[in-house]
């Protein structure tokens, strides 16, 4: 492996930090790579420039909305003439694309600069599944295309593996979003008298908050010291919507507010369980759960809607229940029947903690992305 080999990773976040970013960056930093995370800061809130932990952050500060679709293009267009400006200059080794938003950059760079390292890092099974069915036809086929072109594939779970082998790809690289190894289980958690429901993640329509909130109200009857602690960031066009339900249930919820990777991952020490209510939606429906692998990492038994291959994982790893459907009626029970069974949440504990250590961490992910690069670098 060729020490210090430049690095340009490209995301269409302002990087605060992306946590799937953050573990890449520093596990080939930690392997004697020079890694640039070029950056994509909409609303100007953050700083142009900043190195941490040998990590250089270039955030370009060009005006953009989230959630817009289609009518971002053209200030697409513009973060792309900006990030190939730095591309010019930095000229990497290799160009590491995050989402398929900024795969087009790789593309380029490959055809017209000769940046023969070009990763298509697809974070999600599913992109646009909300677009009209034409646009997602042809954004789909893009992806194909691109894929194809990549000269390393990475994804992060199942169905993706099988998606792009139906595209002809025999060998992408399933990097899951874990946690790092160096999360320790050294806490006492809330007990049966004083319940903890915790939910960390972007607070949005499709993540099942209200039917969340209603579950944890009811379960107050027999747990009367029950609260629910939510952490996260909140999709602007749902804000109105969350301020109306934690005015209604004011009495139970604490909103933390967003907690940038990893510092978040110590709120996972106070739950007793954790619900995961994503919708079976054009968004959620393929998508594993990051925060069901955090779960994991601190031994938090689960209450979690098949989506992704959580089903398979569940089917191996006895980390909690998997629900069916999202009937309010059936998630109190299941809820109120794991609450009320302290022997059921220490299995549950016991057997997270065990997928953690031996399949789902970091330093699994760590190795498989390195021996990766290693390959790539070799072939350059």
């Amino acid at each position: 492996m060729k020490k210090k080999s430049k690095i340009l990773m490209v995301l269409s976040n302002p990087y605060e930090p992306d946590p799937r970013v953050y573990k890449e960056s520093r596990s080939l930093i930690n392997a004697g790579y020079s890694v640039t995370v070029l950056a994509w800061d909409r609303l100007a809130l953050w700083p142009t420039r900043q190195i941490i932990d040998g990590l250089e952050i270039i955030r370009i500060q060009s005006k953009g909305t989230y959630g817009s679709g289609l009518y971002e293009i053209y200030r697409f267009i513009n973060f792309y003439l900006e990030v190939l400006k730095c591309v010019k200059k930095i000229k990497p080794s290799i160009i590491h694309c995050h989402d398929l938003d900024t795969s087009i950059i790789g593309l380029i760079a490959d055809k017209f600069y000769r940046i023969k390292g070009f990763i298509y890092d697809a974070h999600e099974p599913d992109y646009y599944g909300h677009f009209p069915v034409l646009v997602k036809h042809l954004l789909d086929r893009l992806e194909k295309f691109i894929s194809r072109k990549a000269k390393k594939l990475f994804v992060t779970n199942l169905i993706q593996v099988n998606k792009f082998e139906k595209f002809g790809i025999n060998s992408p690289i399933m990097l899951r979003n874990v946690p790092d190894l160096y999360v320790k289980n050294d806490y006492q958690r809330s007990t049966k008298s004083n319940p903890v429901i915790g939910l960390i993640g972007y607070i949005k329509p499709g993540t099942g908050i209200n039917i969340l909130l209603e579950t944890a109200y009811k379960l107050r009857e027999d747990f009367p010291n029950l609260h629910v602690q939510l952490i996260g960031k909140i999709f602007q066009p749902y804000e109105p919507e969350f301020k109306r339900l934690i005015s209604k249930f004011n009495s139970i919820v604490e909103y933390v507010g967003f907690v940038p990777y990893p510092k978040v991952l110590e709120y996972y020490k106070k739950f007793t369980i954790s619900i995961l209510l994503y919708e079976k939606n054009s968004e959620f429906r393929y998508g594993t759960p990051t925060k069901l692998y955090e779960a994991m990492a601190f031994g938090v038994p689960v209450l979690v809607s098949s989506v992704g291959d959580v089903e398979l994982i569940l089917s191996k790893y006895q980390c909690g229940i998997l629900l069916k459907n999202l009937d309010f009626q059936e998630i109190y029970k299941m809820a109120r029947e794991l609450l009320s069974d302290q022997s059921l949440l220490e299995k549950f504990s016991r057997s997270s903690q065990l997928a953690f250590r031996e399949e789902f961490n970091w330093s699994i992910a760590e190795k498989q992305l390195l021996s990766a690069y290693g390959s790539l670098i070799c072939n350059i």
